[in-house]
């Protein structure tokens, strides 16, 4: 589990810290709400199953320093959709909530 999580959690980290660089991203001082969309090749895998990588996902994004951390501090909603495309992966949005 250890070599798996670091894996994910540094492949996370550059996908995060590239597009918060091509995004001009402001790491916000309060709250955020994360959408995960998770798109499957096709429905055979259960959605808790889909959805399993959301520790190394957001460990990756805190490690980029795109949020200040994954605590209940910083996070105030998680939500995740999924979907079928032929091009399996991840879509992020994070969204500053209001105070």
């Amino acid at each position: 589990y250890g070599g798996l999580k670091r894996t994910y959690t540094l492949i996370a980290c550059s996908y995060a810290s590239e597009a918060a660089r091509q995004a001009r991203w402001r790491r916000p001082k309060g709250r955020v709400s994360v959408t995960c969309r998770w798109f499957e090749r096709d429905a055979r895998r259960d959605p808790d199953n889909v959805m399993g990588g959301v520790k190394w996902l957001l460990d990756g994004i805190v490690k980029a320093g795109v949020i200040a951390d994954d605590s209940q501090r910083y996070v105030g909603r998680i939500s995740h959709e999924i979907g079928i495309r032929r091009n399996a992966g991840v879509e992020v949005v994070i969204e500053e909530m209001a105070p």
